[in-house]
């Protein structure tokens, strides 16, 4: 059930090629079971943000109630002296698309934090892989 994730039908994500290729590359590597799972922040009627892991990759995914807010992620479950890349998806409003999804990259290890807003009943979605 990963398309259940998805704030939208698969088929918009799909039919917008900007993010076509890294919207594939999540749902390629998202699984049902996971290695680890952590709850890293969260107010029940808040807000929650949760790592999961499979092999030596990372997922974060954090949402938020109706309100805005800033989220500061300490990445210190992340095994240390590794350098990572986290691929960051979250809601854009000044993106003249479809979906509104922006994406950054950043190259972080377990030293570094990553600071992201959630927009109001919005959300961000992390992948975090060691670099090569």
């Amino acid at each position: 059930m990963v398309a259940t994730m998805l704030g939208e039908t698969p088929r918009v994500f799909l039919d917008r090629g900007d993010v076509r290729e890294a919207l594939l590359s999540i749902l390629d590597t998202s699984k049902i079971l996971w290695d680890d799972a952590i709850v890293l922040d969260g107010e029940i009627g808040k807000n929650i943000v949760v790592a999961r892991r499979l092999g030596a990759d990372w997922f974060i995914g954090a949402i938020t109630n109706m309100d805005a807010m800033e989220i500061t992620t300490p990445l210190t479950f992340l095994e240390e002296g590794k350098k990572y890349q986290a691929t960051i998806y979250y809601d854009d409003p000044k993106l003249n698309a479809q979906t509104n999804v922006g994406i950054e990259t950043h190259t972080v290890n377990n030293k570094k934090e990553l600071k992201y807003s959630l927009l109001p009943s919005g959300g961000v979605a992390i992948k975090i892989e060691p670099v090569k």
